[in-house]
């Protein structure tokens, strides 16, 4: 029988904390005996704080026999190891049906931070579907916070849950006010329950492709750029099939610039969509010139380019044969010619067996200066912001109610050229229609919003 230890919430904030000498230990000769078991479904976070730098700060006497069961990402795991490094630090999580995923980060460097008693921490979570029952296929609802899409952001290419698993990971050593300044190389492993893919519902065609024994990699969502798969800092993991449907990823290197929080685990065959090297539009004599490049090409068919003036609406401009299979750098150039103001493109490739993969939007044309509030939209967490503006500039952004009342600004928001994505809290905003202002000395638009 289990014997539970139950973390329940009470007030805004619940916390069980472990002190410098101490240790969470498990004790326990019988598999499945010894667990610690949170809420499932919090409306406040829950931390155990593991303040104890040692790796045997949570042991298991038994191997194998420690289990904790935390299934949402306001339940979290504070682990405070200061600078200790070369040591693996092994969270003993436990899927809601028993099954051990423990995972593992090692130190390589010791990071740097303000230094006091509660900095340099790991701020921990792992959950699935069982936020959403019966949501096993369709990752995107239950995102992380701060996720916003499976697939490209500024497209609604198909929804790519289907080559994931359905499980997500917080890593992270930036959670103020417990940050690192510079967080330490970092590698990670992460063990998933294949077999929570492969019994899912959601219809012909939505069923999770993933199987126990798939080689799997390692993704996280970079904020900024809003994309899944951008691998510029991390070193991909090596993958291994695990006794009881399981697959490890191991030996992903993380540094300091690539630490983002939220990461999952993808098919390697069909991995979430990841950018081209480059992909850019500019006025050139008169014609939008557009160019891209790849860094390598396996079995790659040919390029489809798609034009639009809104954003919404899209026709298919152009088609480009590809190089097909490279791995070094390889640049195209296409130049459209008939221009009338500003206009959107986006550029999508297709594989020799037909698989198709929509790349990220940009906005070009030959008049003057343009900036507008492309897309905005309440993703259940945050409200999201896009902006495009063929140049760089500088506005105020503004939320008011139906009444006019300021109920969020933003002085002075940097507007890069191309496509401006903005993250806003609703913390203290209630239903309703809202709208959003940018404005500055020489221009203001505003674009109305429903905030649920």
């Amino acid at each position: 029988m289990k014997k539970p230890v139950l973390l329940l919430l009470a007030g805004s904030l619940a916390s069980l904390s472990f002190g410098q000498n101490a240790r969470l230990v498990f004790n326990s000769s019988a598999l499945g005996e010894a667990y610690i078991t949170y809420g499932t479904a919090p409306t406040t976070t829950t931390y155990l704080v593991i303040n104890n730098n040692a790796a045997n700060a949570i042991t298991e006497l038994v191997a194998g026999n420690g289990n904790i069961v935390s299934e949402h990402q306001n339940n979290r795991i504070r682990w405070r190891n200061l600078t200790t490094t070369a040591t693996p630090f092994v969270v003993p999580y436990t899927t809601a049906g028993d099954v051990k995923i423990p995972f593992t980060f090692n130190k390589t460097t010791a990071g740097a931070g303000p230094g006091g008693h509660d900095s340099l921490s790991f701020v921990l979570a792992t959950f699935n579907h069982q936020l959403v029952p019966g949501a096993q296929w369709d990752n995107t609802l239950y995102l992380p916070t701060g996720v916003t899409h499976m697939n490209d952001f500024y497209l609604g290419s198909p929804d790519n849950s289907q080559n994931a698993v359905n499980r997500f990971w917080i890593v992270d050593p930036k959670a103020a006010p417990w940050a690192y300044t510079t967080a330490p190389n970092t590698t990670l492993t992460f063990i998933n329950d294949d077999v929570q893919d492969i019994d899912n519902v959601g219809g012909v065609g939505n069923q999770d492709v993933i199987v126990s024994g798939d080689a799997l990699q390692a993704q996280r969502f970079n904020p900024g750029l809003n994309k899944w798969g951008d691998y510029q800092s991390v070193t991909l993991g090596s993958a291994s099939a695990t006794a009881g449907g399981r697959t490890t990823v191991s030996n992903v290197l993380v540094t300091d610039a690539g630490f983002f929080r939220s990461w999952t685990l993808s098919s390697t065959t069909n991995p979430l969509p990841i950018e081209l090297t480059s992909w850019k539009g500019e006025c050139d004599g008169g014609k939008v010139e557009l160019t891209w490049s790849t860094s390598t090409e396996t079995d790659n068919d040919y390029f489809t380019i798609e034009k639009s003036a809104t954003g919404d609406t899209w026709e298919e401009l152009a088609r480009v044969d590809a190089a097909g299979n490279t791995v070094s750098e390889t640049g195209y150039t296409y130049y459209d010619e008939n221009i009338s103001g500003l206009s959107y493109y986006r550029l999508s490739q297709t594989d020799v067996d037909g698989r198709t993969e929509v790349f990220s939007t940009v906005a070009a044309g030959c008049d003057a200066d343009y900036t507008e509030i492309f897309n905005a939209w309440d993703n259940g967490n945050e409200l999201q912001v896009v902006v495009s503006s063929t140049d760089a500039n500088i506005y105020d952004l503004i939320l008011t109610d139906a009444q006019g009342k300021v109920m969020l600004n933003r002085p002075s928001q940097a507007i890069n050229k191309g496509f401006t994505p903005f993250s806003l809290s609703k913390a203290g905003i209630a239903t309703g229609l809202y709208v959003i202002t940018l404005q500055n000395a020489n221009d203001v638009m505003t674009r109305r919003v429903f905030l649920h």
